[in-house]
């Protein structure tokens, strides 16, 4: 993970991978959507991954997070690691994976608390304050 936020992605950035990944893999990325505002006005972001022509009130779901307080920011690479499993195992044909894309809704939001990760970038950023 090579981000410009102290090697982290900054949530613009996550917000490009984001719809990068749905543009490049749209088989499998069902979308990527604006869950809502926060406090300060920015938009929380969810991304959507299956390979399901129908799904009903049955299908399982998996949810994830990360950035739930802000500054854990190993959840972020956390998360776009399991982002990016999920395609390469895809693309290169992994059974397992298509057989859990084909079952199973995987739903990502990688910065829950948008405003209080924006808050710790400014902060690493105004004489690094983090150890």
């Amino acid at each position: 993970m090579k981000g410009s936020f102290a090697d982290y992605y900054t949530v613009e950035e996550v917000n490009n991978l984001m719809n990068m990944y749905h543009e490049n893999f749209k088989d499998i990325v069902q979308s990527v959507e604006t869950l809502g505002e926060t406090y300060e006005g920015n938009n929380i972001s969810m991304i959507t991954f299956h390979n399901i022509s129908e799904i009903t009130v049955d299908t399982p779901v998996i949810y994830l997070t990360a950035l739930i307080q802000g500054n854990d920011f190993s959840g972020l690479a956390n998360v776009f690691y399991i982002m990016k499993r999920i395609i390469y195992l895809y693309v290169h044909n992994n059974q397992e994976m298509k057989y859990l894309l084909s079952t199973r809704v995987i739903k990502i939001v990688p910065v829950l608390n948008v405003d209080a990760y924006l808050k710790s970038q400014e902060e690493y950023l105004d004489n690094s304050k983090f150890i």
